[in-house]
């Protein structure tokens, strides 16, 4: 897969990324291309070795469908979370590692989910917390919007509907 300087994309665990640059570079005795980046949501710049983008899980944004897809998992999705707390979190971790909007957004739901039903530990809300950030910048990086607006959506979002009787 090759990227656009200009070009958005997403960084695993860190969030929407914009290509900068692609330089050659020898580092470490090996002459090779990579992609500069910098991290939107940490005002910070790293480099990724164009030969290991797909190894990292570096991707483009989603599309507006991904996202309607997401809306709707946050809205009405189903959620499967082991009850102890180290089964969670690794499962919850390597669903962050993947990198996915939906994964990302399994993780979202889920720990919210599980919210309502208890308070989540320290481990549990941190991961929440960061999977939420996660999609908030790449919700607002998509729509255009500020991630004030994205972080009310998936408020909204998550929120039962209101019977009216």
């Amino acid at each position: 897969m090759k990227f656009r300087i200009g070009e958005k994309v997403v960084y695993p665990n860190q969030g929407v990324a914009v290509i900068r640059d692609l330089v050659s570079r020898k580092i470490g005795g090996t002459r090779g291309q990579y992609y500069v980046l910098e991290i939107q949501s940490q005002n910070s710049t790293v480099m990724v070795p164009e030969d290991n983008i797909n190894a990292i899980g570096l991707r483009r944004i989603s599309s507006k469908k991904e996202l309607e897809e997401l809306f709707e998992a946050l809205r009405h999705g189903e959620y499967e979370m082991h009850s102890d707390w180290k089964r969670r979190y690794q499962q919850n971790a390597e669903r962050m590692q993947n990198g996915t909007l939906s994964d990302i957004g399994e993780v979202v739901r889920g720990l919210f989910c599980l919210s309502q039903e208890k308070n989540l530990g320290l481990r549990d809300q941190k991961m929440m917390d960061s999977a939420r950030q996660l999609i908030i910048s790449e919700i607002a990086a998509v729509k255009d919007i500020s991630e004030e607006e994205a972080s009310e959506l998936i408020d909204h979002l998550l929120q039962p509907p209101v019977s009216q009787e």
